[in-house]
């Protein structure tokens, strides 16, 4: 249970850079994975 309240305080505390790492992550992937289709369609 106080995992979880400490996982809350976490978001809470760090809502903003954990909105833009995922949006970061995401876009990333999104870039990367084309690549890496096109890449393997070569090989």
């Amino acid at each position: 249970m106080s995992s979880i309240l400490v996982i809350t305080i976490q978001k809470i505390a760090l809502g903003p850079h954990i909105v833009v790492a995922i949006a970061t992550l995401d876009t990333a992937q999104r870039l990367i994975v084309p690549e890496i289709t096109v890449a393997n369609a070569w090989i």
